[in-house]
């Protein structure tokens, strides 16, 4: 027992120390950015006046997975030659190196949408692939759809990519992606906590804390912007963290880990805004006959914006609402 109290001692002190770090990086960062020219600059479509660093989500990456590799090769329980941790190490920072790169020269979205698709399907051929979906209502109704291996692999395809590049579509105003990330990741403690799941509590606790350090400088008015390495980074770790946490293999940290009965209508639920967004734009610029990746003001928070609110107002009703489908996903599925 006093073992056991001195490791969860231990993991407390670690997370906070994650969150603090993170914290006073960023501000090494934004000197990093001033030095190097890494700024977000203002033009007609941007609502800032001043160029911006633009690589902030470099601090959440570099401390979150510093306290992962930290937690992976001392012998901490739970953390002893654990394949699932070292996927998530590779493929977290793959996607992250994708959007730093986008960060600093800004790629061609094509490239960027072939790099990803390439990353993923690597990706599912490390053991990372959902099996069969399970449809479970409001009312409890249930069932389930096995997927042979072609459709395992489209599903698990477009399903990762369309995750990932829907978080970084929302990150259009101070402090929300980071907002996003702190309440998805909230639920997938309590729901990894509630399963006995200690890994993944870990790992969701320590991208939680690293995103809170960083929203204190990027919470409105803005001193340093996510950019595309941080965006992506934090959307693979909700897509990861959600195909595992909304199984039926929740509590199961062997490798290789074929996702089972994933609960497909929970998942829409938790991430209903950055989906919803997602489909309702591209819709949108469909009808009006220009690119999936044209850029324009139809995003929520710019409608919200448009409609009066300020941007924290705007960010804080979106997050409360998040707050909502988060809170019916813990206590119905």
């Amino acid at each position: 027992m006093q073992s056991l109290f001195v490791w969860n001692l231990l993991y407390l002190v670690l997370i906070l120390g994650t969150l603090i770090a993170t914290y006073y990086s960023i501000s090494f960062i934004k000197n990093l950015s001033f030095k190097f020219n890494i700024l977000d600059k203002p033009n007609e479509r941007k609502k800032h006046k001043q160029a911006i660093p633009r690589i902030g989500g470099l601090g959440i990456y570099l401390i979150s997975s510093i306290s992962l590799i930290f937690f992976r090769f001392f012998d901490f329980p739970f953390f002893i030659h654990n394949q699932i941790l070292d996927i998530y190490l590779i493929f977290s920072s793959s996607f992250f190196l994708l959007g730093f790169l986008d960060d600093l020269f800004n790629l061609s979205p094509f490239l960027r949408l072939f790099t990803q698709f390439l990353i993923t399907y690597f990706l599912l051929n490390n053991g990372f692939i959902v099996e069969s979906i399970s449809f479970k209502s409001l009312l409890g109704n249930y069932f389930s759809i096995e997927l042979n291996s072609f459709c395992s692999y489209i599903f698990s395809l477009i399903w990762v990519v369309a995750i990932i590049n829907s978080i970084n579509w929302l990150d259009g105003i101070d402090g929300l992606v980071a907002s996003l990330s702190l309440v998805l990741n909230l639920v997938f403690i309590i729901k990894f906590f509630v399963s006995g799941n200690i890994l993944m509590v870990i790992l969701s606790a320590i991208i939680f804390a690293s995103c809170l350090g960083f929203y204190f400088h990027n919470k409105y008015p803005s001193s340093v912007f996510l950019g595309d390495g941080g965006s992506y980074f934090i959307g693979f770790n909700i897509v990861f963290l959600s195909l595992i946490s909304f199984s039926n293999n929740i509590n199961q940290i062997q490798f290789p880990l074929q996702i089972i009965n994933f609960n497909l209508i929970a998942c829409l639920f938790l991430l209903f805004i950055p989906i919803f967004d997602m489909i309702r734009v591209i819709t949108l610029r469909l009808l009006d006959f220009k690119s999936p990746f044209f850029p324009d003001r139809n995003h929520i928070h710019h409608k919200l914006i448009d409609s009066g609110l300020t941007d924290s107002q705007a960010v804080k009703t979106i997050t409360l609402l998040n707050l909502f489908f988060g809170s019916l996903v813990i206590f119905i599925f």
